[in-house]
């Protein structure tokens, strides 16, 4: 099962490297050592097209092998969460177009830490007012 997540891992990050690098939806792979942090730019409307003004929840995933590591991931430099056994997800909520920026950082990591990001939208109900 180790080796299955490894390869999944790894071929993510082979994967999603180039995608990440653009500016899009992810899934966004990488690769960071003790005190190392990487950034990937989560963006679902890079031709700034027409959007409606809906609220919408976003939950960033951070998965990570090996899980014995400790590796923080902040959402546009504000907000963020530390793994615990090789995971955590953070919800933050904006616009239905939106782009904000993700930061994965070692925290406390052996040797190298390779990880997978990814982020899930739901649109929220219109809110009534009256």
């Amino acid at each position: 099962m180790r080796t299955t997540a490894l390869a999944g891992l790894g071929l993510a990050a082979v994967l999603a490297a180039p995608a990440a690098a653009a500016g899009t939806t992810g899934p966004f792979a990488g690769q960071v050592s003790q005190g190392q942090t990487r950034t990937h730019l989560y963006d679902n409307n890079p031709s700034n097209g027409a959007c409606l003004q809906l609220a919408a929840t976003y939950t960033i995933s951070l998965s990570h092998v090996p899980a014995g590591d400790t590796l923080t991931l902040t959402v546009d430099g504000i907000r963020s969460v530390t793994t615990s056994g090789g995971g955590a997800s953070l919800n933050v909520t904006k616009g239905v177009c939106a782009t904000f920026s993700l930061a994965v950082t070692g925290t406390s990591v052996a040797d190298s830490a390779t990880y997978v990001l990814s982020v899930t939208r739901q649109i929220l109900p219109p809110v009534s007012v009256g």
